[in-house]
């Protein structure tokens, strides 16, 4: 009776789009599963999602769970929400649903239809594959965006009666092609949306028409389609996305039309038969290597209305390699400052009537000492500048509208900005936008110990306190309104938030405030003195590269409270292999891959992990061995030691007649399972303790007992 009512409910929500606020059968188990979404699921296997904005993962692997309704007001399903829910047969999505993310549903093989309510516009990575019995799927005409791999191994794409002369439609998007295609293609005119990679490695097409109704060029859509010779685009498309024409070295000639506002990363790299390109003006952003190795492409065409130029953009063409285009050791297109000779030194002045300065433009220029920017500049990109570590002051022009991410290189003791400059200021050498509010970038090459944060900052940039090599403090007046310090560590206003712990600052021990929630990328980063840190339950969110490059710590504890709800961004930890950092987590092995899966090998080679470690361990101290003469006087005893949490100090303190006739002290690690001392034969007993080096010596167990020695 109650799967006949679950069906007749869901009819409803599926003609109507209403999903009642009640349900009869009873609660098992309800809660959040999003910073404004909450769920219950009913006894039934029914699980109903309210309120506002994205669900998290908070239902992978439930078994549990048989039937999915999703109320409007949800505009997005997070990464893995429903992965692995194998017991799924239905859902119902919101026409509010904008996106459905990656790995949503992968492996739900319950599934076998899915209709995606108008309104959808992006489906992400995976987001159904190897849902292996998804046969229907209803796909609007809103979505523009479909991911590589979203619908693979399902019975959908299987099914041949879903493709059409070797291209498989869906609705009006286009999934995958057979590589075996051949010749000309042309896409049919109703289609909106080709899915990334669809037409990858298709090495016998030689031409294809792309129809008026799609608007943007996704990732890869083309790329390595060894044969191509032609392509048509529309003047509807918007973007060309990350290597949609990749290594297309047939293609002689392509006309990017003027609607055209981005080129993605990659674009056209290796489309080694172009030989001349012509970027039409209304193009503003060009990304990393678009045209990187296209070893025929000798003539470039840049427009004013360039902003944003990636990192080797032309890198590998025969512009690049003829030294008749380089001035000065400096390269330009146009108007458009784009490489560098890396052995370039001393004084560099940037030719006036130059716009940009792209990505990456002088990163391996390390002997620059002074620069000099044109009054015509308006972009300095990316890390352009970040290596010049000899530079100790640089002046930004009045026209500048942008400075990149982390584009100053961190040896600047001072930064000056052009008072007539609409976008930035700059206040004792630190550089701020132009209202004060917002601290871009300090300047680490002052020698300054402690930074007073000016009252009117409410915001600082990710990259703005990086690598302040001689900051052991913050100091913050309570007049501001976003920020506050204890300690010389640096908060937001509520302590919710540690967002600095200064890289050079002398405290060997660090413990996190049961306040706070979230731990900002790089927090600790380069933190030299820093031993062991402390993380504490209530924190649920730490950051990119929150550790990354502490070379000095030991040991780093998180408790177990934490994992369910906890992000850990990726290069949190260190990676120094030579500087291994024990990590004491309070999860299972499970725990700890599911906080990491995005994590590159290398990321965790610099760390040694516990599980299920629900506090810091208890140093202890064993009984003593017999002691062993040494025939010279002296006397060797064995002590055994385990749990240690961090690198320590053992003391034995010697007894003669009850008076103090020596003090041993060896050093104790991590892996050390016992410790030797040599006493004077004078000695007749003796008492062990663990010291902690690291919070100004103290105790941390000693031996139940005097040993006779």
């Amino acid at each position: 009776m109650k799967k006949r009512i679950l069906g007749l409910l869901l009819a409803v929500v599926m003609l109507t789009g209403f999903v009642p606020c009640s349900y009869a059968a009873e609660i098992a188990e309800e809660g959040t599963c999003g910073a404004n979404a909450v769920y219950k699921l009913y006894d039934d296997g029914t699980l109903i999602i309210s309120g506002e904005g994205e669900i998290s993962s908070r239902f992978s692997w439930a078994d549990e769970i048989s039937s999915v309704v999703i109320e409007e007001g949800i505009t997005g399903i997070g990464r893995r929400a429903f992965f692995v829910c194998s017991s799924i047969q239905s859902v119902i999505m919101p026409n509010s649903l904008v996106t459905i993310g990656e790995e949503a549903f992968d492996s739900c093989e319950g599934l076998t239809e899915i209709s995606i309510p108008e309104g959808v516009r992006n489906i992400e990575r995976e987001a159904f594959s190897y849902c292996k019995n998804l046969a229907q799927i209803n796909m609007p005409d809103s979505v523009r965006s479909i991911e590589q791999g979203a619908f693979e191994v399902t019975e959908y794409c299987m099914n041949q009666d879903n493709w059409e002369n070797g291209v498989l439609y869906c609705g009006n998007s286009i999934l995958d092609s057979d590589s075996s295609l051949r010749g000309e293609y042309s896409i049919r005119d109703s289609v909106v949306c080709i899915a990334d990679a669809a037409f990858k490695r298709c090495s016998h097409l030689t031409s294809i028409k792309i129809p008026k109704g799609i608007t943007a060029i996704g990732q890869a859509v083309f790329s390595e389609c060894s044969s191509l010779e032609s392509v048509e685009i529309p003047d509807t498309v918007e973007s060309i996305g990350d290597s949609a024409f990749f290594d297309c070295r047939s293609l002689a000639e392509i006309t990017i039309p003027y609607s055209v506002k981005t080129i993605e990363a990659g674009a056209f790299s290796l489309c080694e038969s172009l030989s001349k390109i012509h970027i039409p003006y209304g193009v503003a952003s060009i990304g990393e290597q678009a045209f990187g190795y296209c070893s025929n492409l000798a003539e470039i065409d840049i427009p004013k209305s360039v902003t944003e130029l990636g990192r080797w953009v032309f890198d590998g063409t025969a512009y690049y390699y003829n030294r008749d285009n380089w001035e000065n050791g400096l390269l330009y297109t146009g108007e458009h400052l784009v490489a560098a000779d890396r052995d370039i030194s001393g004084s560099v002045v940037i030719k006036d009537g130059t716009l940009n300065i792209a990505d990456y433009a002088m990163n391996d220029c390390y002997d620059i000492t002074s620069i000099t920017l044109p009054q015509s500049l308006r972009t300095i990109g990316n890390r352009s500048i970040v290596s010049s570590n000899k530079l100790k002051s640089i002046f930004v022009p009045p026209n500048v509208t942008r400075i990149g991410e982390r584009a100053l290189p961190n040896s600047l003791a001072d930064i000056t900005v052009s008072e007539d400059n609409k976008e930035y200021s700059s206040v004792n050498g630190n550089l701020y936008n132009k209202a004060k509010t917002v601290l871009i970038k300090y300047a680490g090459g002052k020698t300054d110990k402690i930074f007073e944060l000016p009252d009117s900052v409410t915001e600082i940039d990710e990259y703005g306190l990086i690598n302040c090599y001689k900051l052991t403090g913050v100091s913050v007046s309570e007049n501001n309104t976003a920020f506050s310090s204890q300690d010389g560590v640096l908060f937001n206003k509520d302590k919710s938030e540690l967002v600095l712990y200064p890289s050079r600052k002398t405290d060997r021990s660090y413990t996190v405030p049961l306040t706070t929630e979230s731990i900002r990328a790089y927090a600790f980063y380069d933190c030299r003195e820093l031993k062991t840190l402390i993380v504490s339950e209530s924190v649920n969110d730490i950051g990119t590269s929150a550790f990354y490059g502490a070379i000095g710590l030991n040991a780093i504890f998180i408790p177990s409270a934490t994992i369910w709800d906890m992000n850990i961004g990726t290069r949190a930890f260190p990676n120094d292999e030579d500087n291994i950092v024990e990590v004491y987590f309070g999860g299972d092995s499970d725990d700890w891959d599911d906080l990491v899966y995005t994590y590159r090998e290398n990321d965790l080679c610099g760390i040694s992990v516990h599980y299920n470690a629900n506090g810091i361990p208890t140093p202890l101290i064993g009984e003593f061995n017999a002691p062993t003469d040494n025939g010279d006087g002296t006397y060797k005893i064995t002590v055994p030691v385990e749990n240690i949490p961090y690198n320590c100090t053992a003391i034995a303190v010697f007894y003669a007649d009850g008076d103090v006739s020596e003090v041993k002290q060896r050093a104790v690690t991590l892996t050390d399972t016992s410790v030797e001392f040599t006493a004077q034969s004078s000695a007749d007993s003796a008492k062990v303790f663990i010291w902690d080096n690291l919070k100004g010596m103290y105790p941390l167990c000693e031996s139940k007992a005097n040993r006779t020695v």
